[in-house]
């Protein structure tokens, strides 16, 4: 009997040890299971029309003050009511958490028949410089700098100045219209890139880059998803929002047009 009732006693020590060794892990698990729960119930739904773009908690480039922009068309161009736009903040600054962003802008009825994109690093040297044909045919147009040449992507932490202009007279650029702003690219936080992990599909990630000043990722996402997504009136209503909550409503009904291939291209080493 005695062996019996040692066994007995080393059986619930034995239970008792393993009890102590697993409910920590259990906690663990348990506070896992909660934190990602609290993380989903913080990622905004993806089609509330309310995508209301929150700016970032930091100051734009000193230089970026008045928008740099000359004129606002051609001097041969009829008046038009919309003129060439950045797709940008008014205080023409943008995040990014890629190292490729793309980059957007409403090009009115012109006759000019080429655009020069310009990308420069901190230290306004040029890193790519790329001049595309156009149609004259008012609309929204991206330009990819990093799809077409071998340049070194975005480094994290850093500005970059782009600017774009029609060229309206190549013999004597100095007058033609140009818009400009800064693009800088940021590590997302810890919250926000587990939100980003946790949301499979790509057009639910739309409000959590709104939500968190991310620019040009929140701009990509809209105009890139397809026509024939079922969600497709409601992103209607986001992009119009959207681009209201930065003062951009004039442009927001304006089509997208297929653009552009470049005519000349050169970067610097």
């Amino acid at each position: 009997m005695v062996w019996k009732k040692n066994l007995l006693l080393a059986t619930l020590s034995f239970t008792l040890s393993l009890g102590f060794l697993l409910i920590p892990r259990f906690q663990a698990l348990v506070q896992g299971q909660q934190k990602q729960i609290q993380l989903a119930q913080n990622i905004p739904g993806s089609w509330e029309v309310a995508q209301a773009f929150q700016p970032p908690n930091r100051g734009a480039p000193s230089s970026t003050a008045g928008g740099a922009s000359r004129g606002s068309q051609c001097t041969n161009d009829p008046d038009a009511t919309l003129s060439l736009t950045a797709l940008i903040p008014a205080n023409k600054f943008g995040l990014t958490v890629r190292s490729n962003p793309k980059f957007f802008f409403y090009i009115p009825p012109t006759s000019a028949r080429t655009v020069e994109f310009v990308l420069k690093d901190d230290k306004d040297l040029d890193i790519y410089r790329q001049t595309f044909p156009i149609t004259g045919t008012p609309g929204i147009v991206s330009f990819n700098p990093f799809a077409e040449l071998n340049i070194q992507p975005l480094e994290k932490d850093k500005n970059y100045k782009w600017q774009l202009a029609l060229r309206c007279n190549t013999a004597d650029p100095i007058n033609d219209p140009f818009v400009e702003g800064w693009v800088q690219r940021i590590e997302p936080s810890s919250t926000l890139a587990e939100q980003l992990k946790q949301t499979q599909q790509e057009r639910d990630r739309l409000a959590l880059y709104a939500k968190n000043g991310i620019w040009y990722e929140a701009v990509t996402t809209i105009l890139e998803l397809p026509l024939s997504d079922p969600n497709y009136p409601a992103l209607a209503a986001s992009w119009q929002e959207l681009l209201k909550s930065v003062g951009l409503e004039k442009v927001a009904k304006e089509p997208l047009i297929n653009c552009c291939s470049a005519a000349t291209t050169s970067a610097s080493p």
